[in-house]
Parts: C-alpha cells; structure tokens; sequence
C-alpha cells in the first residue's frame, strides 16, 4: 500500500524512467509511486485552486487571482472565494491579490 497523504507536501528525492520517490521530513516519510499512479496522485504545490487549497496552510507566499489577468475580478468570484483563500497563508505581508 503506498504512503500518500492527503494534505501534505512532499520533495521529489529521485525520478526515474518508471518512478518516482517523494520525501517529507518533517514527518519522516519517504515513499516511491509508479509514473502512472504519480500523474493521477500528486498535484504541484503552486497550483492549487481556491476550494482545492481548503484545509491547507499554506507556507510562504499566496497569490489569489481573482480574474482572467491582473486587476479583473470574475463575475463569479466571491467574498467566499476571498476569506477561504486569505485565511490559507500565514501572514498578511505573504499575501498578494491580483
């Protein structure tokens, strides 16, 4: 059974043709995954959709793109949009709103 967690971030130790080990060492966890279970698993850190990054802390800086390009909010954007995703960084200075 493969040690995947939900919700935690993990390194790329090595990568091969067929596999790839992931490592986190706050927890102490390494765990190698086939290429095609890893594409369906993992999901880069950077590009977390607003609902996707709940429940998450996010560390360093957090960017909320709230439209097609800088300055433009989408139609559909909400005040619920902006409090799930300010409240997932840690300070207000790692915060920036486009």
């Amino acid at each position: 059974k493969l040690k995947i967690f939900n919700s935690i971030m993990y390194t790329v130790a090595f990568v091969s043709e067929s596999q790839i080990t992931l490592a986190n060492s706050e927890l102490k966890i390494h765990t190698t995954v086939c290429m095609t279970k890893a594409k369906d698993m993992l999901r880069l850190s950077h590009a977390y959709t607003i609902y996707g990054s709940q429940s998450k802390t996010i560390q360093g800086s957090v960017r909320l793109c709230t439209g097609s390009k800088p300055g433009q909010v989408h139609r559909m954007f909400s005040k619920a949009h902006l409090l799930v995703g300010t409240s997932r960084c840690t300070s207000a200075d790692l915060l920036v709103i486009e």
